[in-house]
This record gives C-alpha cells, sequence and structure tokens, in this order.
C-alpha cells in the first residue's frame, strides 16, 4: 500500500511538473504580463486534456490515498498515467533564461513547502496545486520582482554606457502597429551588405531585449544600429527612444493592434509618436503617409523635425505600376512625379512594398551621414531579399501552394495577403483564426475581413473567439466554410485536396491562435 501511495504522489507531482511548464511558457510568451496570462489561462492551460485527466483522478486520489483503499489508489494512477499519452507539441518551447530559471526554483520551493505541510495536514493540500499552480507562479514572481528590478536596472545601465561610447555609431528607430520587423529586416539586409550594421534581432523589442542585443553584440568598429521598439502601453516607447536616441525614427502603420491594453486607435498614434521624444536633434522622421493617421499629423511634425514621406498611394516616395506573379512582386518607384527604377522582388502584398518603400526613404537620409546606398545597390539587394519565415512566405509542396502569414495577423496585411491569394488561378483556400487580440474592435475588424472572403474555395476556420464573428457573417450571407479545432486539421484536410488539384493556400496568423501548440 505505501509503495502504491508513494506511486500515486510522484505521478501527481510529474503532473504539477508537466503542468508547470506548461503555465511558465504562457507567461514568458505574455511577456511576463499578468493580466494578458490570466487572460490566456482559461483557453490554453484550463481546458488541456492533461488538466482534464488530473481533475478525473482527483477523488480518486483524495479517497483513496486518505483511507488507503486500494481500488481508488489504483485508479488514480492508471488515470495519471493515460495523462501523459497526451503530449503537446509546442510552436514556441520554452526558454529557460536566467529570470525563468529562477522562477522556477521559487515556484518549486513554493511547491515543496506545500508537500511538506501536507505530511503533517492532509495529502488533499498536495493533490489540488494543479488547481492553484497559476497562483503559485505569480506569488513566485511577485517574490522575485524586486531581484528582476535589480538585475534589469544593472544591465540597462550597462547598455546605456556602452551606447554612449558610439560617437559616431547612425541609429535608427522603428515602429508601427505592424510592419516593423519586417521593414528592420528587409533595411538590415540592404545596408548591411556595405556597411557594418547591427539589428535587434526576432522581435525583441523591450528595453531589456534591446539591452541585451547592446551588451552582447554591440561592438566597434559597427556603424549602424537599427532598433525596433514595440510597446503595449503609452509611456513605453518614449522611454525606448530617449535610450537608443535615434538619429532616423521610422512609423510604419498605426492601427488596431494591442487595443487590450491601448484601448483605441488615438491611443496607438499617441504612443507610437513617442518615438520623437529621443530623436536628435536634426534628426529624420519618415511617415507613411498611406496611413490616415499619419498623413493627418505630418504636416504638424513637420513644423518640428525633418520630415520624409511614403506610401504607395501618396507620400513623396510611392510606388506605381504594381504587378504579382506568383512568388514575385515588381512596382515602380517614383520620387514626386519623377520616376527612379524599377523594383523586383520575392516579397509579396503590398504592405511589402511599403516596407521597402520605408527602407528607401532611409537610405535616402542616411546620405546625411555619408553612407550612401545607390538605386542600382538598392534594387539589387531587394531582389535578393528573401521573406522572413510566416510573413507571408512562399512555398511549394508538390500541388500546394502556401502563402505562410501566420506569424500575426492585421487588417491592412490580411486583406493584402488576400489580394495576394485571389490573384492566383487555381482552387483557392484559407486557414485563419480570424485577427485576435484586437480588444473591443474584434468585432469589427473580423466581420471587416469576412466580407473579403468572396471567391475563395475553402475557408477553414480555427475555433476561438475572432473567428465567431467571421462565422456569423457567413452564415447570413450562405457563405460555405469550415470549422476546425486546431490549424493541424485545417492543414490536414487541405494537403488531401492538394492530392488532385493545383491547390493554392493562405495561412493566415495561426501561431497567436494556438499560441503554444499547433
Amino acid at each position: 500500500m505505501i509503495v502504491l501511495n508513494i506511486i500515486a504522489i510522484s505521478l501527481y507531482t510529474l503532473v504539477i511538473i508537466k503542468l508547470l511548464y506548461y503555465l511558465t511558457n504562457i507567461y514568458q510568451q505574455n511577456h511576463y504580463d499578468y493580466k494578458k496570462t490570466l487572460l490566456s489561462l482559461k483557453k490554453y492551460y484550463l481546458t488541456k486534456k492533461t488538466f482534464f485527466c488530473y481533475l478525473i483522478s482527483i477523488p480518486f486520489g483524495v479517497i483513496g490515498i486518505n483511507n488507503t483503499n486500494l481500488p481508488l489508489i489504483c485508479m488514480s494512477i492508471i488515470i495519471l498515467t493515460i495523462s501523459f499519452i497526451f503530449q503537446i507539441k509546442y510552436i514556441l518551447k520554452l526558454k529557460f533564461t536566467s529570470r525563468m530559471i529562477r522562477l522556477w526554483v521559487t515556484s518549486i520551493l513554493f511547491i515543496t513547502i506545500i508537500g511538506i505541510i501536507s505530511i503533517y495536514i492532509n495529502s488533499i493540500i498536495y493533490i489540488l496545486i494543479p488547481l492553484y499552480l497559476p497562483i503559485i507562479v505569480f506569488l513566485a514572481s511577485l517574490v522575485n520582482l524586486p531581484i528582476e528590478h535589480i538585475i534589469n536596472n544593472y544591465y540597462y545601465k550597462l547598455a546605456q554606457q556602452k551606447l554612449q561610447s558610439f560617437d559616431d555609431l547612425v541609429k535608427i528607430g522603428i515602429t508601427g502597429s505592424f510592419g516593423k520587423t519586417s521593414t528592420k529586416d528587409i533595411l538590415y539586409q540592404i545596408i548591411s551588405k556595405k556597411y557594418l550594421t547591427l539589428k535587434t534581432p526576432k522581435s525583441y523589442n523591450t528595453l531589456m531585449g534591446i539591452s541585451r542585443t547592446i551588451n552582447s553584440d554591440l561592438n566597434k568598429p559597427m556603424e549602424l544600429f537599427i532598433v525596433e521598439m514595440g510597446t503595449f502601453r503609452i509611456g513605453e516607447i518614449s522611454k525606448l527612444s530617449k535610450f537608443v536616441k535615434p538619429n532616423i525614427a521610422i512609423i510604419t502603420q498605426i492601427g488596431p493592434q494591442h487595443l487590450s491594453t491601448l484601448k483605441t486607435e488615438a491611443n496607438v498614434l499617441k504612443a507610437k509618436l513617442e518615438i520623437v521624444d529621443g530623436l536628435k536633434e536634426n534628426g529624420t522622421l519618415i511617415l507613411n503617409t498611406d496611413n490616415e493617421y499619419l498623413n493627418n499629423v505630418k504636416d504638424q511634425l513637420s513644423n518640428t523635425y525633418n520630415v520624409l514621406t511614403y506610401g504607395i498611394d501618396r507620400g513623396t516616395y510611392h510606388a506605381k505600376n504594381i504587378t504579382y506573379k506568383v512568388d514575385k512582386t515588381i512596382f515602380d518607384i517614383y520620387k514626386d512625379d519623377m520616376f527612379l527604377f524599377q523594383a523586383s522582388t520575392s516579397l509579396l502584398g503590398k504592405h511589402q512594398i511599403s516596407n521597402i518603400l520605408a527602407s528607401y526613404v532611409t537610405t535616402m537620409a542616411l546620405k546625411e551621414y555619408n553612407i550612401i546606398i545607390d538605386d542600382l545597390e538598392f534594387k539589387k539587394a531587394i531582389e535578393a531579399i528573401l521573406p522572413s519565415e510566416h510573413r507571408l512566405s512562399y512555398q511549394k509542396i508538390n500541388k500546394l501552394h502556401i502563402y505562410d502569414d501566420s506569424y500575426s495577423s492585421n487588417i491592412i496585411g490580411f486583406k493584402n495577403a488576400l489580394d495576394v491569394l485571389k490573384r492566383q488561378k487555381g482552387y483557392l483556400c484559407l486557414i485563419t483564426p480570424g485577427i485576435v487580440d484586437a480588444g473591443e474592435g474584434e468585432k469589427e475588424l473580423n466581420e471587416t475581413i469576412a466580407k473579403e472572403l468572396n471567391n475563395i474555395n475553402e475557408i477553414c476556420l480555427i475555433k476561438n473567439h475572432a473567428s465567431t464573428y467571421i462565422a456569423t457573417y457567413l452564415n447570413n450571407n450562405n457563405i460555405n466554410y469550415l470549422l476546425f479545432d486546431n490549424f493541424k486539421e485545417a492543414y490536414k484536410y487541405i494537403f488531401k485536396i492538394s492530392l488532385e488539384k493545383e491547390v493554392y493556400l493562405l495561412i493566415e496568423n495561426d501561431l497567436p491562435d494556438s499560441f503554444l501548440e499547433r
């Protein structure tokens, strides 16, 4: 009997560790934000099959262990063993950074203390840990908070001192509701061919991410530093801009992103415009005036800053004569009414043309610092650029043509991706959970997208709150669609179709919906 009790308690411990891994992964992917993590718990923690098996085992384990009931203990062991059959395939695995290791140590210390208390009081206290494990993790995070502040402040000051030691370093700050990472990557691929250039990696766009990049990778004789600046709240970009002090600042777009924290697009504009707070004297501000918000403020900003504008439809630098092919985009670049050159790129969608224009205008601004990229060099560079992973990248698997735009989604990017899809001649398919993290505007945005889904042969919606708005519109307008529990099921369905015919598939915004797993 003692052996069975030990086995049962050991299995409960393994369940706790498995759920701790899952929970801290959610917490890390939410950038250690309590509120965003709480919103994710219902879908990404409480509904997991492992957690469900655990819930079923509770009465058997509690009654069996407390009353030394052999059949009930055996039943709890069987159920807990079954729970380990369900393996989670993570898109993004937990990164055991120094901060995460500290969080795990503190969390496990709390769990150990609870385990010791349960020995003297009642085993049910230990068995029920998965039910209040989120509270344990949050408490551990609060306990660690003073230490995290001290460590973060140390690395921040270290990075600040190092950055200030580079007298001639040209710094480019990029922000926007969307397009900032792609613009950063495009600009880097253009400039780094000729000059020593550092960029913040991936989506490292917070103060700690930028500080880490400076401390580890910024070394002399670096000539340029391209910095992506992100925000969830008012005041964050101001802090980043004052820290970096960019020579050139770019705002790519203003739109309904992160409305769960910023609430309104007016607040998004206010947050993004904070990039000028640290802009160096005589620095250049580059604006995408296709965007109504930025177009409306450009004249006012021109009174204070050196402003350059770009856009597909308007702006000093703009694009004309756009041609889309299966895996290529061709367009002309103009300055006012003057033709400059024709550009060709494997990047797809209007939004990528906009990102290329932002990069071109930046090369114009860089001439002020004797950094020269002529038009021929620029043209050759963008011809060689490959799409960033999950950002409307193209690949072909037999008869299946895949346009992978699954990194995240916004209204402009979604429409542009649909435009690329609809220009193809074949069987058109879409997999999407809709636009998530849109706050109060989620209903309106997804209904807008639903109106664009005509002439698509297969519409595959992934079950979640956002996709219900699309489904409602499609139902009301007698447009056929299919509903799937996850991306994997939808992809299998489309792949089978591609065995018989040429299929063009757009995968739009899979990652934020699936969050941790496919």
